[in-house]
């Protein structure tokens, strides 16, 4: 079974370095993502593939593009998605998939890692929901940091707001 790819304790958990990486690093530029993780995958000792386009629908809507990075004792789904809202305006995100029932420390790390306000807390049925406004370096709009967990699997994502 995969795990959520701590390192040792006193480094950043291998989510933290995918999303560092490839989240923020791509300044949530869609034709970034999958550059960035093919970089990345050999520094983790890992492989990296695209998801085939008809698996996307399932990752979420808007999901336009996502890939699979296994290391030696994780795996990760990574997505890029646009959203269009009623008035027209896009918000672009990025969402790492973390096979995981620790959501506890996923939101360590980003209240230690980022300048975050948390803005919601709330629990819907068997899933949690918390999103932080996030003060991000490059970044020319607002973005936000969520974590949604449930079932097993953390979503941690970067969006625009």
């Amino acid at each position: 079974m995969f795990s959520c790819g701590h390192a040792a304790s006193d480094e950043l958990p291998t989510y933290g370095t995918v999303f560092e990486s490839v989240c923020i690093g791509s300044n949530l530029v869609p034709a970034n993502v999958g550059a960035l993780l093919a970089a990345l995958s050999p520094m983790l000792n890992g492989s990296v593939s695209e998801m085939a386009k008809e698996d996307l629908v399932l990752m979420g809507p808007g999901i336009s593009s996502g890939w699979l990075l296994k290391t030696q004792h994780s795996a990760f789904f990574v997505t890029i998605g646009i959203r269009r809202d009623d008035t027209g305006a896009t918000s672009t995100s990025c969402t790492i998939d973390i096979r995981t029932d620790d959501a506890a420390s996923v939101g360590k790390y980003v209240e230690s890692h980022f300048r975050v306000k948390k803005i919601i807390d709330e629990t819907q049925g068997s899933s949690a929901f918390i999103a932080y406004v996030a003060d991000l370096i490059g970044f020319t709009k607002r973005v936000a940091i969520s974590i949604q967990s449930g079932n097993g699997v953390v979503a941690l994502s970067l969006y625009e707001l």
